[in-house]
């Protein structure tokens, strides 16, 4: 079985290259449109997912939010944050202290390729 990732966006485009990306890398992808739909999505999977991908800009609730209210359930869930903006004060401490790490938008499909991988080599 494929290693799974939650992968989280609300731009559609988005987050279809990046499903494809990661499948295409080998990851069984489990995709959500915002951080709601998101914890719905989490809490109905029966296999655990060690790696969240999430945009931070979301409609209905952030990636920041989304990746407390995950890890407060799974501590050990790696997390990558995704963001067309400049990372906060908020997200660079989240970043420091909880072992997530940052990649801007627009994005490579190797630079996305090569943070999941580490994520996975860091669980």
């Amino acid at each position: 079985m494929a290693d799974p990732v939650l992968l989280v966006d609300d731009e559609p485009l988005i987050l279809n290259f990046s499903r494809i990306v990661l499948e295409r890398a080998g990851y069984e992808v489990v995709t959500a449109e915002n951080g709601r739909k998101a914890l719905e999505v989490f809490d109905r999977l029966v296999v655990p997912v060690p790696v969240l991908v999430t945009d931070i800009r979301m409609p209905e609730m952030g990636g920041l939010e989304l990746a407390r209210r995950i890890k407060a359930m799974v501590p050990s869930i790696r997390i990558i944050f995704l963001s067309g903006y400049p990372a906060s004060d908020e997200l660079v401490e989240e970043i420091q202290h909880g072992g997530a790490s940052f990649l801007s938008k627009p994005f490579s499909a190797q630079s996305l390729s090569l943070e999941v991988e580490k994520a996975y080599s860091l669980k």
